[in-house]
């Protein structure tokens, strides 16, 4: 059973109209977000698990920047990384997350340390690189159909993908799709459109998705982490994880859905990844690696079709 729910055409006339000025200033300041995060994180959670910095997640990954990219002749870069117990010959999930070495890094601060303790299974994270002009990278991320959406789309299953799974021993049954903000929208945008590729789907405080969001019955075999907070941008990302809820749960899908008062911010996006992660792996610890900010905010519809 198919369903597509549209919102008010008002709103999203006017979403619309502002959206990529929003993404070009998220560009700008993107270098300056892992600083704030560490501040805010640490300032306001102190019982969360341990915080990995950026510079020990960033000295774990490895870069390969010279993938065919999604327009010819423009090479486009992906971060690989996993925990550093984890032997490197073992075959693993493995999580797809939008926006490069930041996304990379939202996925991994927290999980790292529940990886090495051994109460998350090792899980490796890719973390795909976006267009640098902010402009583009809005259009490959939510342009749904268009040229640009359509040439990230098969630079993702068609070089990135097939690359991960025979050089970086990613698993090709326990793949997932991940992201936040506009990298959230075409994470929920993947899941739906190839829900025979990605097993699960995070998305955290997504945008630009609401008017466009659609899936088949084949979405009920997916796992959908959505998360978003009351206090952004006027309750919009909250609305449209709404709205990808009913859809996908209509289709018999288990869902995992986290909502509470914070804002579009990094130091949430954290926090709210680790119990999402091993959630979407079917981990047997997923309510153990939890941090406080889930085991508040989230709740848990299993699946029909499970």
């Amino acid at each position: 059973m198919a369903r597509d729910v549209h919102s008010q055409p008002n709103e999203a006339e006017g979403y619309r109209g502002h959206a990529e000025l929003f993404a070009s200033a998220v560009h700008v300041l993107r270098s300056l977000l892992i600083g704030f995060i560490l501040l805010f994180a640490g300032a306001s959670r102190a019982q969360e698990t341990e915080l990995a910095s950026p510079e020990i997640i960033n000295g774990e990954a490895r870069y390969l920047g010279d993938l065919d990219g999604p327009q010819s002749g423009a090479p486009r870069g992906v971060y690989i990384w996993r925990a550093p117990s984890t032997p490197a010959g073992q075959l693993l999930p493995t999580l797809y997350m939008a926006d490069g070495r930041e996304g990379l890094y939202v996925a991994a601060a927290r999980l790292r340390a529940a990886i090495e303790a051994g109460t998350a299974p090792p899980i490796q994270i890719i973390g795909l690189d976006p267009d640098p002009d902010a402009r583009n990278r809005t259009r490959e991320y939510t342009d749904v159909g268009r040229a640009r959406f359509r040439a990230h789309e098969r630079w993702l299953l068609d070089v990135v993908i097939p690359w991960a799974e025979r050089v970086a021993r990613a698993s090709p049954q326990q793949r997932a799709i991940g992201g936040y903000s506009n990298g959230a929208a075409f994470a929920l945008f993947m899941g739906a459109r190839h829900p025979d590729v990605f097993t699960g789907v995070l998305a955290h405080s997504p945008v630009a998705t609401a008017e466009t969001f659609h899936a088949d019955a084949r979405a009920g075999g997916v796992r959908w982490a959505l998360s978003a907070g009351r206090l952004e941008y006027g309750g919009y990302p909250a609305r449209a994880i709404s709205v990808v809820r009913a859809v996908v749960r209509a289709e018999g899908a288990a869902v995992r859905s986290c909502t509470g008062a914070w804002g579009h911010e990094g130091s949430a996006w954290i926090d709210l990844s680790p119990g999402a992660i091993t959630w979407l792996f079917q981990a047997p610890s997923a309510a153990a690696v939890a941090t406080p900010l889930e085991r508040e905010a989230c709740d848990v519809t299993e699946g029909s079709r499970e």
